[in-house]
């Protein structure tokens, strides 16, 4: 039995037992950082068969389209972290890739009389942040909203959560300030980004006082609810932002989309070609 994994493995097992038909190594795995969560030691690393996408996420991976391009990659990874089974770390993003795939939903296709794999993948890097699961105070019912909570209300509430807790289809905006600033949430305001539309109805004056209600700037109460002492740590994160450039494009060296042909006979790659359309696959403008 084959098994293709959105890390871009190809677990190759015996129908019967279960067991792998090529050996593989355990390796040790980097510790977690957050507070409550107990990292496994050891991960499996496997040779054969190879992977058909990159797994780790380095500088050496960054975009080479044009200097503009990797230029904007690189500002976005000051002070994150990546690397081989890499935990998440509290406030500080951490980039990979496998979100999107490796393999993805077409899975792959088997020729019986050759014994190779035909396997379509995405290699797409992604940088997601982890923070703790703070309790938002809700409003004394006897002050008025102010200006920001009332456009948060009307143009962000329904997705991100009246009380900004995150609902599915958005992340929370709880401590925002710690991931962000001023300048980079009124440009998203703006022009949008990943899932999230712009939003031209707002005036600038709306903009700033939805700001300054978000980063908790605008009313006297504590933002926050402590964490009960003896309660388990939990934590939310930032939905699933793609590590992108400045127009758009994947911040890893191309290609981001492959065909793959593997050999289960070898366990080796035996071609692999650029597969996909980016226009397509992100809604980017023709040039």
């Amino acid at each position: 039995m084959a098994q293709v994994t959105k890390l871009g493995n190809t677990l190759l097992l015996d129908r019967v037992t279960g067991k792998p038909i090529f050996p593989f190594r355990l390796r040790r795995a980097p510790t977690s950082k957050l507070p409550g969560e107990q990292t496994w030691p050891y991960q499996p690393d496997l040779e054969l068969s190879e992977p058909f996408v990159r797994q780790t996420f380095n500088l050496d991976e960054v975009t080479d389209i044009g200097p503009e391009n990797r230029e904007s990659v690189l500002k976005q990874l000051q002070g994150v972290n990546f690397g081989w089974f890499e935990p998440f770390e509290a406030y500080r993003p951490t980039v990979f890739f496998g979100i999107h795939g490796g393999a993805e939903w077409t899975g792959a296709a088997f020729d019986p009389s050759t014994g190779w794999l035909y396997v379509s993948a995405n290699e797409l890097p992604w940088i997601i942040t982890v923070f703790p699961h703070l309790k938002p105070l809700i409003r004394n019912p006897d002050e008025p909203p102010t200006a920001g909570e009332l456009v948060y209300q009307q143009h962000c509430g329904k997705c991100h959560g009246l009380q900004r807790e995150g609902l599915q289809t958005a992340p929370h905006l709880l401590a925002l300030d710690k991931r962000t600033d001023d300048e980079d949430v009124i440009r998203l305001l703006e022009t949008g980004r990943n899932l999230m539309p712009a939003n031209p109805l707002l005036t600038s004056q709306q903009r700033k006082d939805v700001v300054d209600f978000i980063f908790d700037r605008d009313r006297p109460e504590p933002k926050y609810q402590l964490q009960e002492r003896g309660e388990r740590p939990s934590y939310l994160f930032n939905g699933y932002p793609r590590l992108l450039d400045h127009e758009g494009y994947p911040g890893c060296k191309p290609p981001w989309g492959t065909l793959n042909a593997i050999n289960l006979n070898s366990g080796k790659i035996a071609w692999k070609v650029p597969l996909g359309d980016a226009y397509v696959a992100f809604a980017l403008p023709n040039p």
